[in-house]
């Protein structure tokens, strides 16, 4: 009787096992460890579901939708609040029975080659990435080879990597599973997820924005542009925020540069020559990730090549008839003179733009800025608004304005002489003409042509210092040699008229010197025998006035001094 009992055990035994293992096939189920996990909570759990794709051609061999398995409570460790956060390495999740409580079967005879727990991301309709850890190895932990499974009890463990959260892995989350299915000869796989994590939308509000420091603000949206030849990236964020972007290369691939902001929202992201191959005028998006996936972004543009940064170092300029004709009548003469008066130049990257290298060109909308400054009326001020381009074909972002006030012009004396020199010399034997060794005094005018001027001088007595006066006076003579007495009162010596290109005329330029007098016109020591000279030598000195008026004059008259 025993023995018959004990046949009967057995036979119950094996008719069980094998029921189990050719309809439902489950796994082994695993229980949470004591400590160091805590159930998944709050707003940012999801258990709308989603049942992702049903590969193409299965849609009268898939699952009824009512019999997919559903996710439970999902357990972590180094969990925060109820939420996963980037030291998360283990999940444990239960699994139920769809809504109808009936095993998850494939129709018209398909089998689950596998079907295991999963954590998915989505990236668009129909598709997802696995993000699991690869320590998971995708063991088929659930079921193997079975035309239908039943949830398993207890909790099905997932190993899953979000070191990199924020980064490479963002929310939202998907939990589920995934199954393989034979479909006539070809292996399909189908990720089901059915518990989303999601972001914290206040959290998000709350977090500081990504402001990425950029060379300029040239883009229409005022992004800052980034340069390619740029190997560090730095902004501000979220305090202790993890930034990340990718960078697209112009052959399509994609590399992921990151850092951590600092206690103070500082970041500097290196990316060595990562934006060498970029596309200009590509749009970089930065990620700001906090320890639970919360994110926020920033866009910024690169440049390949930076404009072109005109600029001058004097911006407002006085100008005179004289300068009016010095530029000229075209666009690229006036062009020239504003190089050279205004200290107008072109850089890029720091770097100083020549005609000469870059083929440097300057613009304006301007087409006849010489025809703009010559109208211009005494007192009356014309901007001019400059750009420039090179033979790459960079140009400016932005014009350099340059104003322009027009005044009379200014007659005055320039460089004079300071001092007439007739050396040493031998009291005459009889009156003599005695001239300088060299003598310069220098006219400026920069009035409009044709405008008169006149120089006149006036000699004092010479002396010695000691009550002798010297036997001879300064005179001046003319190109006819007349001769005219200049001590006490001005003597015409120069008269003349602004010429048309030309700004300073030095009137002693052609006078007799001590070693060229014949026939010549000048200032003479006109000394007579009685000089005094002591026992050895005398010196005599004495003063010149010399004064400018903007009259006409007649050379050798008396003039009145004035303007």
């Amino acid at each position: 009787m025993k023995f018959r009992k004990f046949l009967i055990f057995l036979g119950l035994l094996l008719t069980v096992f094998g029921i189990s293992f050719v309809y439902t096939g489950t796994a082994k189920a695993a229980s949470i460890p004591s400590t160091g996990f805590a159930k998944l909570t709050g707003s940012t759990i999801d258990n709308g579901g989603y049942a992702g794709n049903v590969a193409p051609g299965w849609d009268s061999d898939g699952i009824n939708t009512s019999e997919n398995m559903l996710v439970g409570d999902i357990y972590g460790n180094n969990t925060i609040n109820g939420r996963i956060t980037r030291k998360t390495t283990q999940l444990y999740v239960a699994y139920t029975l769809g809504l109808m409580g009936k095993p998850m079967t494939l129709k018209n005879g398909h089998n689950f080659l596998s079907v295991y727990a999963d954590v998915l991301k989505t990236t668009g309709a129909g598709t997802s990435d696995d993000v699991s850890s690869a320590a998971s190895t995708k063991t088929p932990n659930i079921a193997t080879n079975v035309a239908s499974v039943t949830a398993p009890s207890g909790y099905q463990l997932i190993n899953v990597d979000f070191s990199d959260l924020g980064t490479k892995s963002r929310l939202p989350v998907l939990v589920g599973y995934t199954y393989t299915a034979d479909d006539y000869g070809t292996v399909i796989t189908v990720p089901r997820a059915f518990v989303t994590l999601k972001a914290d939308t206040t959290a998000e509000a709350l977090m500081a924005p990504v402001k990425v420091t950029g060379t300029a603000t040239a883009n229409a949206d005022g992004n800052p542009t980034i340069k390619t030849v740029d190997s560090t990236i730095t902004g501000t964020a979220a305090k202790n925020a993890v930034i990340s972007v990718p960078v697209l290369s112009a052959d399509g691939t994609s590399k992921m540069y990151s850092t951590t902001a600092d206690s103070d929202g500082n970041f500097s992201i290196s990316v060595g020559d990562g934006l060498k191959n970029v596309a200009d005028g590509s749009k970089l998006t930065f990620t700001e990730t906090n320890d639970f996936g919360d994110s926020k972004t920033g866009t910024a543009y690169v440049q390949a090549k930076q404009p072109l940064v005109i600029d001058a170092t004097n911006k407002s300029l006085d100008i005179t008839p004289a300068d009016v004709e010095a530029m000229g009548t075209t666009n690229d003469s006036v062009y020239a003179w504003l190089v050279s008066h205004a200290g107008m130049n072109v850089t890029q990257d720091s770097k100083a733009i020549t005609e000469d290298t870059d083929g440097l060109k300057y613009t304006s909308d301007d087409t006849n800025l010489a025809k703009t400054i010559g109208s211009l009326a005494n007192g009356a001020s014309t901007t001019l608004s400059v750009g420039a381009t090179d033979t790459a074909g960079d140009k400016t972002n932005s014009n350099v304005e340059i104003k322009l006030t027009k005044n009379d012009g200014e007659l005055k004396f320039g460089d004079i002489s300071q001092g007439m020199d007739f050396g040493s010399q031998a009291v005459p034997m009889k009156e003599t003409l005695i001239a300088p060794k060299g003598l310069s005094v220098n006219v400026q005018d920069t009035r409009v042509a044709s405008s008169d001027w006149s120089v006149s001088a006036n000699a004092s007595t010479l002396t010695d210092g000691n009550g002798h006066t010297l036997a001879g006076k300064l005179v001046y003579l003319d190109s006819n040699g007349n001769k005219y007495q200049m001590t006490d009162q001005n003597i015409t010596v120069a008269t003349g008229a602004r010429q048309s290109g030309s700004n300073s005329f030095d009137i002693a330029g052609k006078w007799a010197t001590s070693t060229d007098t014949a026939g010549k016109a000048g200032i003479f020591l006109d000394a007579t025998p009685n000089i005094y000279s002591g026992t050895t030598s005398t010196t005599y000195t004495g003063e010149v006035t010399w004064s400018l008026t903007n009259a006409p004059g007649t050379v050798g008259q008396s003039s009145v001094t004035g303007q």
